[in-house]
């Protein structure tokens, strides 16, 4: 028989809190239930009231002038209140004037109101209204509608289910409630029952009770602590295994060995045993001389251990071998632990080799980065030769047109000057690589004869490498291919370079083949490359060879076979990005003592004559009569400048920089017609005085020129309105082209 004593303080608490919890949930919903219903039928009704009052007002007109059609549309739109199932219009008379809805009539047929007046009445299953249509004072007739309550069934019906959801969900959350509580308040109890449990089962006094407070059973998890206390003192065997247990927990970051005087090992974990490669039992059978590679047990002890003092540590590196026999650098944190006057040592190892890797790629990087600044010193040098070696170059292609123009056609003096001018253009050139090289210069492609690309770089190489190398080449194509020029000069000398670096120290032969390929649908075994006519450029060496796996890297970037400052690793990384950028494709074939062949393929173009810039005579359209304004800080370029100008009938004034050039401008701007300025000047750059020109002027034409400028460009020029940007060296009839288009276009 159920007896509530019997129960545990537990349930008879449960038990009382949601008996309580219940009793009054239901309460309160039954309350609130009937509350809601009522307040929803009495909003219902005066909604149907409303309806009917609507209904009437609408009908006034039609029943004054007996226009049933009308009342019968107005009626219509009771077919938005499905609830509502019939409805009629009586005159005052009581005849029917309009119906809608169910036929016969729901209701008994009353056509009057009970008392007169309006209203409504109900049944079990209708809701009847009732009202007056009324016209100045007058009743006219009677609205009538008949409301299934419906409307009121179905919120019923939803209100309740939604009441008894609600109570179900708040006996539920007040069991959890009662459940938490009754936990909160026997839980110390509890705790105390299953830890005399759990002592009596594993004999360990170690454990304590938790006090949560300062009553009975405080008091008495107080007490039961004390006693075991007593207990554990007597069990000293067992505090030495705690003690040892807890410093290996708590210093266990990486491998963790405990070892004594002799070097034994006597525990360790599993960290250890997963990076030395044992298993534990193995481990415990092992001395530290086993493990370590690199130090004896003797010196241990002599150098660490007996220097060694509770509380304190110290930290030294050596080599762990693992059990396959690699080893491994470690650093190691030793401490002593001093157990009933017997000494042991706690060793904390970690494994470096990710560090020490870290380290090294940390000093690469720092390689690279100092490489990267020489680079960037070159390209500042190199920017700083383009610039001067470009206006001696405007100087003496200049001058050397105006000799062409003094001297007849077809003499020995005309060819010999035409090849100092084509001289000139091929030291253009040569400033263009050095920009390209240095990455301040823009790529060019264009229609490209490669074979004379590479016989000129064969040889300056032929110049830079040692005699023991002797250079063999079988050049025999004359395709044409798009290339920058400066590009494809780089990749022969970098492949070139590389295969003299192969045979630096032996000797040996360098070969280089240019033919013509087609590669037809089958393709060529390793070279992804659609159909086509091709040019392959074929570099053989040699010298030592590569192995496969050295092979296979040889196009990453920064990777290296040389000694550390004898080489940046870039080299054939740019020459894979040259072909790659010029649509071509690479292969290379090597092993080691078997020398090495690289081959390049590009696509060619239809073959065609590459023009040869020829200056012509300064054409008669050429020539005018207008002022122009030259600045530039080169006296020779002025005086080219000044004589070339003025032969054609130009007005020309020359100053040597900018600040002078603008002293004068400034008090009559409109004397001059056209300034040519150069760039890099003291005092005032060409820009600076371009700038105050066009502010003081706004539409001046200026040509800016350039030896070589980091602070502006075409396109910079465009926007600050600057006519013309050119770049040194000027070509004479380009130089026409433009000081003609720049002054006709200001006369439109």
């Amino acid at each position: 028989m159920f007896q509530l004593k019997n129960l545990s303080i537990r349930k008879k608490l449960s038990l009382i809190l949601m008996g309580v919890c219940t009793i009054a949930v239901l309460l309160s919903s039954v309350a609130f239930y009937a509350l809601v219903l009522e307040q929803h039928r009495q909003t219902y009704r005066n909604e149907i009231m409303s309806l009917a009052q609507v209904i009437g007002y609408n009908c006034q007109a039609s029943l004054a002038f007996v226009i049933r059609e009308d009342a019968e549309k107005v009626m219509g739109s009771l077919a938005n209140h499905p609830s509502v199932i019939a409805a009629r219009i009586n005159a005052s008379n009581g005849e029917l004037f309009a119906s809608y809805g169910l036929s016969p009539w729901p209701i008994p047929q009353t056509f009057s109101a009970p008392d007169g007046s309006d209203g409504l009445t109900t049944s079990r299953e209708y809701l009847v209204i009732h009202q007056k249509i009324m016209m100045d004072d007058l009743n006219i007739g009677t609205v009538w509608l008949v409301d299934d309550q419906r409307n009121i069934r179905t919120f019923k019906n939803m209100a309740l289910i939604i009441l008894l959801t609600v109570v179900g969900v708040t006996l539920f959350l007040t069991f959890l409630l009662a459940s938490r509580l009754c936990a909160i308040l026997t839980r110390p109890i509890s705790e105390l029952a299953l830890l005399s449990e759990q002592i009596s089962k594993n004999q360990d006094y170690s454990m304590r009770a938790t006090v949560h407070g300062t009553d009975e059973i405080g008091y008495l998890a107080q007490a039961y602590n004390k006693m075991l206390s007593q207990i554990e003192k007597n069990n000293h065997d067992l505090l030495k295994s705690e003690q040892r247990f807890r410093s290996l927990i708590n210093q266990a970051v990486d491998s963790f060995l405990f070892h004594d005087f002799d070097g034994r090992l006597i525990d360790a974990n599993q960290r250890a045993c997963d990076s030395l490669g044992y298993q534990k039992e193995e481990l415990l059978g092992m001395t530290m001389s086993d493990l370590d590679a690199g130090t004896s047990l003797e010196q241990y002890r002599n150098d660490y251990w007996n220097n060694l003092f509770p509380e304190s540590s110290l930290t030294v590196t050596s080599v762990y071998r693992r059990k396959d026999g690699s080893t491994f650098p470690v650093e190691m944190r030793l401490g002593l632990l001093d157990l009933d006057n017997e000494k042991f040592i706690m060793v904390l190892a970690r494994d470096i080799s990710a560090r020490l890797e870290a380290d090294r790629e940390k000093e690469e990087m720092q390689d690279h980065l100092k490489q990267a600044q020489k680079m960037e010193s070159i390209g500042t040098l190199a920017g700083g030769i383009a610039h001067d070696f470009n206006n001696i170059l405007t100087a003496i292609m200049g001058y050397t047109e105006l000799a062409r123009l003094k001297v007849e056609e077809g003499t020995e003096l005309a060819d010999d000057l035409r090849q100092v001018y084509k001289a000139s253009k091929r030291a253009t050139e040569l400033i263009k690589q050095i920009l390209t090289f240095s990455r301040r210069h823009e790529q060019e492609v264009e229609p490209l004869q490669i074979s004379l690309i590479v016989k000129e770089a064969l040889k300056l190489l032929r110049s830079s490498i040692p005699s023991t190398i002797e250079i063999k080449q079988d050049i025999v194509s004359e395709a044409l291919v798009m290339a920058d020029p400066t590009q494809i000069h780089q990749l022969v000398m970098n492949l070139s370079t590389n295969a003299y670096h192969a045979m630096q120290e032996t000797g040996g032969v360098l070969m280089v083949s240019l033919r013509e390929t087609i590669i037809d649908r089958d393709g060529i075994n390793g070279v992804d490359l659609p159909p086509g006519q091709y040019v392959t450029l074929e570099i053989r060496d040699t010298g030592s060879g590569m192995s496969e796996e050295t092979r296979a890297k040889i196009f990453e970037p920064y990777f290296t076979t040389k000694e550390q400052g004898k080489g940046t690793g870039l080299g054939l990384a740019v020459v894979h990005g040259i072909v790659e950028n010029h649509q071509g494709r690479i292969t290379v074939e090597s092993a080691p003592g078997g020398g090495t062949t690289f081959v390049v393929y590009l696509p060619t173009i239809i073959t065609q004559e590459i023009p040869e810039t020829v200056q012509l005579a300064i054409p008669l359209e050429a020539k005018g009569s207008e002022r122009i304004m030259v600045v530039d800080d080169e006296e020779h370029i002025r005086n080219f400048m000044l004589k070339i100008l003025t032969s054609c009938g130009y007005q020309v004034g020359v100053f040597t920089n900018g600040h002078e050039a603008w002293e004068v401008y400034s008090k009559a701007p409109d004397q001059w017609d056209l300034l040519i300025t150069d760039q890099t000047m003291p005092l005032m750059t060409g820009a600076k005085l371009a700038e105050q020109v066009i502010g003081l002027r706004p539409g001046m034409p200026i040509i800016l020129c350039t030896g070589y400028s980091e602070m502006i460009n075409a396109e910079k020029a465009r926007a600050m309105g600057i006519a013309v940007y050119l770049q040194k060296p000027v070509i004479v009839n380009e130089l026409f082209r433009h000081i003609r288009g720049a002054l006709n276009q200001t006369k439109k």
